[in-house]
């Protein structure tokens, strides 16, 4: 009997304890984490779990031993990673506030969640420090989205598609030092975006959809070391758009869509050091264009469009160690002193380049120039045709290398009247090649006639004013007495506009033209083609299309052209004969097509009738009582006008507040 009791009462001990360790179990589930300093969970299984319902939490936050030193989970005495990503938004959303209770501070990676909108959390969590909700699905960043985490220092956004950055959104994150906004959809930056974040250091915003930058945009960032805005569609930037940022060392432009050389934006950026411009659409360095006067690392490569570098473009590096102009694919030439007043050490890269020539520096100076095809003799610089290879002592000796011409002259240029021709020539050699122009003049059976003497330059700028500046041309290069040359053919081909005749009287005309075809700038001429050569010159408006020409003689065949304003041998023409006076039934307008006009009228008519009445039948279905000041409130559903009737309004009397029955 006795021991019955006692093993019941074991039993019972038994059951209680087990329920005690159930209802702990349950607890630890509800908490995510047993939160300690000296121990973790241990788990069994090496999968992934992402279930905080069933007490995996602990292994879905990443807080497992990581006995092989490797991995993502790090757990040491200055941060703990936390690793969430990839666990589902709806699992982690409602437990996100459990980690306020850490004893340390915490980095939460929450990438790949698919996270849409990041709600306005009712908890204060001073120990995140470090949070990456990178490549989700988030759109719009919403005020307040970061309120529960007004004390971290990095937030990395990158990969998601967010277009728009509301007002105020970074205003209470005044500890933020790290922000990555990259791979997004911005198109635009406000003013205001930035402007309580002043501690920030690092801002990344390469791979968005921005276009321009308003001058301020940065100017309360002062603590700004680096900033990203590569592969954007920045096209201009303007004087003071980086306003303010004294601090910054590194600003990357790269793979935009900038032009202009005159790189006037960078006197607020005082300690720049590393700037890079590849992949922009620069066609040439000029003068004083490249004005990096604190920089040391010069990125200039894959720029698709660089031609040519003349005389003083680096006038102001003094202190550059590193120029990069590799895989500029058209860079041709660079002049003798583009590179002067620069410092002796300094490393320039030409690699996968076409440069034949490169100027005379200094000997201290290193170039690679991988894949390029140098002209040794007309390149006096050490080793460069060895690749740089400083084991080697010797030197290479400058002797005399002849002329080259190294640009892509074209056989043909076809041009309009009123167009601008442009062609380079550019030469190397040694001495320095001395570059003419030259037309030629032959007679018809091809023998030589004349040569005229055009311009003693690089570039031949030509303004196309008449037919007569077809012929033949070529570009002259001679050093040390040797001459070559390149021939070429300029062709002026004439307008072919279109011209018609739209409507014609006694006494004038209407033409129209096909304004798309014709040179910039033209004139209307007209004659009585039977009676004189001369033309009567009308001026048109460049936005015209259509032109009357009054005051003619009737039954009389004219001659109507558009031409080129400096040539009027450039035209395009048609004849039409004026009406005969006594067939008219006015006189001197221009005869109209009474059919057309008259279809119009009717038409007008008709449909204002049709309006007419379906506003009166609109009126008629809805009445609005104007006795003991009742009226319409609103509508019980949305129906269509045909459908209204008086049932389908709700009335209100306005002294009474009582709803009337108007059936």
């Amino acid at each position: 009997m006795t021991k019955g009791i006692l093993s019941s009462m074991k039993l019972l001990f038994y059951l209680y304890a087990l329920s005690v360790t159930c209802k702990m179990q349950d607890m630890i589930a509800e908490m995510n984490v047993s939160w300690t300093t000296d121990s973790y969970v241990v788990r069994q299984t090496q999968e992934k779990r992402c279930d905080f319902a069933n007490g995996t939490g602990s292994y879905a936050l990443g807080l497992e031993r990581n006995t092989s030193g490797h991995g993502n989970n790090i757990y040491n005495n200055e941060i703990l990673v936390v690793n969430v990503s990839s666990c589902g938004y709806g699992t982690v959303q409602k437990h996100i506030c459990n980690l306020c209770s850490l004893p340390r501070n915490v980095s939460i990676d929450m990438s790949w969640n698919n996270i849409s909108m990041l709600d306005d959390k009712q908890c204060n969590c001073p120990v995140i420090k470090e949070m990456d909700f990178s490549n989700n699905e988030l759109t719009v960043l919403r005020a307040n989205t970061f309120v529960f985490i007004q004390y971290v220092e990095r937030i990395n956004m990158s990969g998601n598609h967010i277009y728009q950055i509301q007002q105020r959104v970074f205003n209470k994150l005044r500890l933020l030092e790290v922000l990555d906004l990259s791979n997004n959809a911005l198109r635009r930056i406000h003013l205001d975006t930035f402007d309580n974040i002043s501690y920030l250091r690092i801002l990344n915003l390469s791979a968005n959809k921005i276009h321009s930058l308003r001058p301020g945009t940065f100017s309360a960032l002062r603590n700004l070391e680096e900033l990203d805005l590569s592969n954007n569609d920045i096209y201009s930037l303007n004087s003071g758009v980086f306003k303010g940022l004294e601090n910054l060392r590194l600003l990357n432009l790269a793979f935009n869509k900038l032009t202009n050389p005159k790189l006037i934006f960078l006197f607020p950026c005082v300690n720049l050091s590393l700037f890079d411009l590849s992949g922009n659409n620069f066609v040439s360095f000029g003068e004083g264009s490249l004005n990096v006067f604190h920089i040391y690392e010069l990125f200039l490569n894959n720029l698709p469009r660089l031609r040519y570098i003349t005389n003083g473009a680096f006038r102001n590096g003094g202190r550059l160690t590193k120029v990069d102009l590799s895989r500029n694919k058209n860079l041709i030439f660079i002049e003798e002193y583009a590179f002067q007043n620069m410092q002796d050490y300094i490393t320039y890269d030409i690699s996968f380049t076409l440069l034949k020539s490169f100027p005379k520096v200094s000997n201290n100076m290193k170039i690679k120039a991988t894949e390029t095809p140098l002209r040794c003799e007309c390149t006096p610089v050490a080793d460069t045709c060895s690749r740089n290879d400083s084991s080697k002592d010797g030197r290479q000796t400058t002797h005399v290398c002849g002329p080259s011409i190294v640009s892509q002259i074209a056989d043909n240029y076809f041009v309009y009247v009123g167009q601008r021709l442009e062609i380079d020539c550019f030469a190397v050699g040694e001495p320095k090649p001395r570059v003419t122009w030259e037309r030629i003049y032959s007679y018809p059976n091809g023998t030589l006639s004349s040569i005229d003497q055009l311009a003693a330059r690089y570039f031949l700028n030509l303004y196309i004013l008449s037919l007569n500046f077809e012929g033949k041309y070529r570009c002259v290069a001679m050093s040390n007495s040797i001459i070559v040359h390149k021939n070429f053919n300029i062709y002026v081909k004439q307008i072919d506009i279109g011209i018609k005749v739209l409507s014609r009287s006694s006494h004038s005309i209407l033409v129209a033209w096909n304004k798309t075809q014709h040179a910039q700038r033209h004139v209307l001429l007209h004659r009585a083609f039977e009676t004189t050569s001369d033309y009567i010159i009308e001026n048109l408006n460049e936005y015209w299309k259509v032109f009357i020409v009054r005051y003619l003689q009737p039954f009389t065949e004219y001659e109507i052209c558009i031409a080129s304003f400096s040539d009027i041998n450039d035209k395009s023409c048609v004849r039409v004969m004026t009406l005969n006076q006594q067939k008219q039934s006015g006189s001197g307008g221009i005869r109209h097509n009474n059919l057309a006009i008259t279809f119009l009228a009717l038409s007008g008519v008709v449909f204002g009738v049709f309006i007419l009445a379906t506003m009166y039948r609109c009126l008629q279905k809805i009445r609005i009582i104007s006795r003991q000041n009742i009226f319409i409130v609103a509508s019980e559903s949305r129906e269509c006008f045909a459908n209204v009737t008086e049932s389908t309004f709700t009335y209100e009397n306005h002294n009474t507040e009582l709803l009337v029955d108007t059936a």
